[in-house]
């Protein structure tokens, strides 16, 4: 993902090496706010700790592209009232956060 972030923002012709890699967001997290380096996350999943101060975000306007989506599908048939106040949420956060539904 390092290699595509810098392509994505025009530094191709620096090329990454070595450093952790963690295959678990949460440990990446943590590494990053104890100060063990830097990291590429989804806004979502950091936006608390940015506000509280915790991260930087060194580039927030510089973002990765990705093809990855969640999809919202329901019946035709009439929701409950829990089913319709979740997916009111889920269409609030997803406006929130720039990713659209």
């Amino acid at each position: 993902m390092r290699a595509k972030w810098l392509v994505s923002v025009g530094a191709s012709q620096i090329l990454p090496q070595g450093g952790h890699v963690f295959r678990d967001t949460a440990m990446l997290r943590h590494a990053a706010i104890q100060g063990h380096g830097i990291a590429l996350f989804a806004m979502e999943l950091v936006t608390d700790a940015i506000a509280a101060g915790d991260l930087v975000a060194p580039f927030p306007n510089m973002f990765l592209p990705t093809n990855n989506a969640y999809y919202l599908i329901t019946r035709s048939r009439r929701l409950s009232a829990a089913a319709g106040s979740f997916i009111r949420w889920v269409k609030a956060v997803a406006g929130a956060s720039g990713a659209g539904l």
